[in-house]
C-alpha cells in the first residue's frame, strides 16, 4: 500500500535502522544511549560528523564509544583534566583508542589520525573560537575523518559557536547544522534528580570600591598591545562581586605589572608584553635590570606620567580594599545560614577566580569539614592532598560515613572541576559568583545533577548582583540573550536564572519527529520497485512533504504557501498535522502534477549546486588559479591537462570542512604555478573529501500531500 512506503520511506529519512549493541564491554547502555548512538552514525555517513548536545549526565561518552566500535582507528580529543576518565571508559568498554588532550592542541599542530578514523571531541565548546591555533590545529587534525562532538553547551555566546563546531566537518549551513545535531531528552526512569530553583544571597560588596574602579584611569598598555581599559574594568567589577579575595589580587598583579613597565620605561626599553613578562618572575617579585635588550623608548616622558596616574589610582584602590571592612566575612556567613538549612547534605561551592576559593575555604574548614580545590593542589584542614582523594568522596559509590577522616561537608573550588567530574554525592551547588554564560552554570550544575544521585533535588545558591554591579556588567541581560541563543540555535534550554525562552528549535523539532515515527516501520518493501511513493491526507491547506534522495542520504523537504524549505519545524509541523488526518485516495492526474513538481524542484537544487553558489572566497580564489594554470598548458599536454583540472576544481568544491579550507590556503601560499602543483593539491584533497559528499542529483523518494480532497 502506498501509506506504507510513504511512512516508511519518511521514517528512513528521520531515523536510522542501525542496530547498536546493548552492551559494551561491561557496559550496558541504556535505551536512550542506542538511540543517540543510532543517529549518530547515521548523520556521519551522510554529512561526516555529528554533534551530540545530550544533557549533562547522559553517558554521552559510552553513547560515543558505542559509535567507535563501527570505527578501525578512533582518535579522542578532550581536555586533559578527563584523560583519566577516557581511559577509565576505555578499560571498561574494551574500544581502543588514542587520547590527544585539548590543551597539546594549542601548542602544536598533530600529525593527522589513521584513514578511516573517528575523531572524538569531548567538550566540544572549547573548540568554539575559530581564530584560535587550538581550532586550526583541531580542524587539521579532523579533516577527511568522521568527526563526533560532544558538548551539552555547544553554544555560549551565539549560534556562531555551533557553526563554528559544525565546520569541523562541513560546511556549516542552517540545513546542516539542524541536520547533524542530535539531543535527547533525559528519560525519568534513569533517576536523576529535580532542579531546585536558583535562590538568592545577599551580596555585601562595597559601594564605595566599585566607584574606585570605575573612576580609574586608563593604564599604560604594553607597547605591542591595543587599548583594552574597558575589559581591564570589566574584570576588576567581576572580581569585586566575586570576593575582595579576588579583587585584592588582581590589584596586586596590576600594579606588578605597573612596576614592571616603570623599570622598562626609566631604562628607555619599549614595555611590550614580552618584556612585561619577562621582568615579572612572580607574584610580586621583578627581575633585576641587566641593561637595554630591547628597542628604545621614543617617547618616555609622556608614559611617565601616564603610569604615575594609573599607579597612583591603583595604590588608592588598595588602601580603601585594606582599611574598610571585610566583605568577605559577610559573604562567608551568608553561604553558612545558607547551608544550615540544609543538614547533612553535602555541598559544592564553585567560583571562576582561585582567590576566592581560597579565601572562603580559608573562612569555612574550621567550621565545616571542608576542602578545597583549585588550580593543581587540593587542601583539607590538615594540609595537602590528592584531588583523586576528594572526589571519591563526592563521586559515584556509597557516601562517606562522619568518623571517616576524609568525610566532607563541603567542597570550595574553581570551574576546573566544572567539567568532566562526577560530584552526585553533594546535593546543594553555591555560585560564588556569576559566570560569563549561563553554559558555564549549566556545566556547574551537571556536576551535581547524576544519574544515580542520592538526592532527591539539587538546590542551588547565588549571591545576587548589586543594582550598581549589575549596571556596570549587564551581567544577567548578557547571560539571559546567550541563553536565548543556545536554546534557538541547539534547543538547550540553560535556565538557571530565568525561564527558558519559548520559541521553538531546530533540536527540539528533530526530536518531535523522532517521536512521531518511532512507531513507523521503516523496511516496508510493499513499492520497493516504485521510484516515488505517494500518499495523501486531507488538510485545510495545500502543502506536501516530500523525501529526497541523494545518493545514500535522504532528507525531508516541506511546501507551504510561503515556499519549499528543510526546515526541520516546518516539517515537524506538517507531518504532526498528517498524523491527525485521515488517509484518503490519489487520482493519476493529482500524482503526475505532484511528481512533476517536486521534480522540477529537485532540478532547480541541483542547478543551484552546480553553479557552487555557496562556495567560499578560498574555494573560488583555488579553482580561478587552477583553470589559469590549466590554460597555460601546451597544446600537446592539453587532453590530459583538462581532466586534471576538472578532477582538481571537483575535489576543491567538495572540499567543504575548515581543514580543507587550511589545506587550500597553505596550497595557495606555495605560489602554484604548473600542473605539477595542481596534482599535489589533487593528491592532498583525493583522501580527504569523503563523508557525507556526493555528486548524485537529488530525486525524489516519497511525497505526502497534505491537501482537501
Amino acid at each position: 500500500m502506498a501509506v506504507g512506503a510513504v511512512r516508511a520511506r519518511i521514517a528512513v529519512a528521520v531515523r536510522t535502522t542501525l542496530d547498536v549493541p546493548s552492551q559494551l564491554g561491561r557496559v550496558v547502555l541504556h535505551a536512550h544511549q542506542r538511540e543517540a548512538a543510532a543517529l549518530l552514525l547515521d548523520r556521519c555517513r551522510q554529512f561526516g560528523g555529528a554533534v551530540l548536545a545530550d544533557p549533562v549526565g547522559a553517558g554521552k561518552t559510552y553513547t560515543a564509544l558505542a559509535c567507535a566500535t563501527r570505527y578501525a582507528d578512533v582518535v579522542v580529543v578532550a581536555p586533559a583534566v578527563l584523560r583519566d576518565t577516557w581511559r577509565t571508559a576505555f578499560a571498561r568498554t574494551g574500544v581502543v583508542a588514542t587520547f590527544r588532550s585539548m590543551e597539546s592542541l594549542s601548542r602544536a599542530t598533530p600529525t593527522p589520525a589513521f584513514a578511516g578514523a573517528l575523531v572524538i571531541v569531548d567538550e566540544a565548546h572549547h573548540a568554539r573560537n575559530p581564530a584560535t591555533r587550538r581550532y586550526r590545529a583541531l580542524a587539521s587534525l579532523a579533516w577527511g575523518h568522521h568527526v563526533l562532538l560532544l558538548s551539552a553547551t555547544p553554544v555560549h555566546n551565539s549560534a556562531r559557536d555551533l557553526g563554528a563546531l559544525v565546520h569541523l566537518f562541513a560546511r556549516p549551513s542552517d540545513d546542516v547544522v539542524r541536520s547533524v545535531l542530535v539531543r535527547r531528552a533525559m528519560p525519568p526512569a534513569i533517576g536523576t534528580p529535580t532542579r531546585g530553583p536558583l535562590r538568592w544571597l545577599h551580596n555585601p560588596a562595597r559601594r564605595e570600591l566599585l566607584e574606585q574602579i570605575l573612576d580609574l584611569p586608563p593604564p599604560l598598555p604594553a607597547d605591542d598591545a591595543g587599548q583594552a581599559h574597558a575589559l581591564g574594568v570589566l574584570g576588576m567589577v567581576r572580581q569585586w562581586l566575586s570576593s575582595e579575595a579576588a579583587l585584592r589580587t588582581a590589584l596586586h598583579a596590576r600594579r606588578t605589572a605597573a612596576q614592571a613597565m616603570r623599570s622598562l620605561v626609566e631604562r628607555g626599553e619599549r614595555p611590550t608584553a614580552a618584556a612585561i613578562s619577562r621582568a615579572i618572575v612572580g607574584p610580586g617579585t621583578l627581575q633585576l635590570s641587566l641593561g637595554l635588550d630591547g628597542a628604545v623608548m621614543a617617547r618616555p616622558a609622556e608614559w611617565h606620567v601616564q603610569l604615575e596616574r594609573w599607579t597612583t589610582a591603583i595604590d588608592r584602590l588598595s588602601r580603601t580594599v585594606l582599611l574598610g571592612p571585610d566583605s568577605d566575612v559577610a559573604r562567608a556567613n551568608n553561604v553558612r545560614l545558607a547551608l544550615e538549612r540544609q543538614v547533612d547534605i553535602a555541598a559544592v561551592a564553585f567560583t571562576s577566580s582561585a582567590a576566592t576559593a581560597q579565601a572562603m575555604f580559608q573562612r569555612w574548614k574550621g567550621l565545616r569539614r571542608a576542602a578545597g580545590i583549585w588550580g593543581a593542589g587540593a587542601h583539607i584542614a590538615a594540609g595537602r592532598v590528592t584531588r583523586r582523594e576528594v572526589l571519591a568522596r563526592l563521586g559515584p559509590g556509597p557516601p562517606s560515613q562522619p568518623n571517616d577522616p576524609m568525610h566532607l561537608e563541603l567542597l570550595v573550588t574553581t570551574d576546573v572541576l566544572s567539567e568532566g567530574v562526577d560530584l552526585q554525592g553533594a546535593g546543594v551547588l553555591i555560585h560564588l559568583d556569576l559566570p560569563w554564560t549561563p553554559a558555564r552554570i549549566e556545566q556547574r550544575i551537571g556536576r551535581l545533577q547524576r544519574p544515580g544521585s542520592p538526592h532527591a533535588e539539587v538546590a542551588s545558591y547565588a549571591f545576587r548582583l548589586p543594582p550598581a554591579g549589575e549596571r556596570a556588567l549587564r551581567l544577567l541581560r548578557r547571560l539571559c540573550d546567550k541563553a536565548r541563543a543556545s536554546h534557538l540555535a541547539a534547543g538547550i534550554a540553560l535556565d538557571a536564572l530565568r525561564a527558558p525562552p519559548t520559541a521553538p528549535s531546530a533540536a527540539g523539532a528533530v526530536e518531535r519527529l523522532c517521536d512521531l515515527v518511532r512507531t513507523w516501520p521503516a523496511d516496508d518493501e510493499s513499492m520497493a520497485g516504485v521510484p516515488v511513493a505517494l500518499a495523501r491526507v486531507g488538510g485545510a491547506r495545500a502543502s506536501w512533504v516530500a523525501v529526497i534522495r541523494q545518493g545514500h542520504a535522504a532528507h525531508l523537504v516541506a511546501h507551504t504557501r510561503h515556499g519549499t524549505t528543510r526546515d526541520t519545524e516546518q516539517v515537524a509541523s506538517l507531518l504532526t498535522l498528517a498524523a491527525r488526518a485521515p488517509f484518503t485516495t490519489v487520482d493519476d492526474k493529482t500524482a503526475e502534477r505532484a511528481v512533476a513538481r517536486v521534480h522540477r524542484w529537485c532540478r532547480t537544487r541541483a542547478v543551484l549546486d552546480a553553479a557552487h553558489l555557496h562556495t567560499t572566497d578560498a574555494q573560488r580564489q583555488v579553482v580561478r588559479t587552477i583553470r589559469a594554470i590549466g590554460a597555460r598548458a601546451p597544446r600537446t599536454a592539453r587532453a590530459s591537462a583538462l581532466d586534471l583540472v576538472a578532477c582538481a576544481v571537483s575535489l576543491v568544491h567538495r572540499t567543504t570542512s575548515a581543514g580543507g579550507a587550511i589545506a587550500l590556503a597553505s596550497w595557495l601560499e606555495e605560489r602554484p604555478r604548473n600542473l605539477d602543483d595542481v596534482g599535489v593539491l589533487a593528491a592532498r584533497l583525493a583522501p580527504r573529501t569523503q563523508g557525507g559528499t556526493t555528486d548524485e542529483p537529488p530525486v525524489p523518494w516519497a511525497i505526502l500531500l497534505i491537501e482537501g480532497a
